[in-house]
């Protein structure tokens, strides 16, 4: 949700456009990884298989 509403705010408000759909989604997993390593061992595990369906679910290459 983050990610959207940044992109979001960056089109209202700097007149920033994203230049593929796909570029959100790459957003989102950089950001999920990147606050992945304050979550617990068990929950980072489940944070790295969700960022795997993602990419899959997107057919984007991990």
């Amino acid at each position: 949700m983050w990610t959207l509403w940044k992109t979001r705010n960056d089109l209202l408000f700097n007149d920033k456009v994203i230049p593929t759909p796909e570029a959100v989604i790459y957003k989102m997993v950089s950001f999920l990884s990147h606050w992945k390593k304050l979550l617990t061992e068990k929950n980072v595990h489940r944070m790295e298989v969700m960022i795997g369906e993602i990419q899959q679910a997107c057919g984007l290459d991990a």
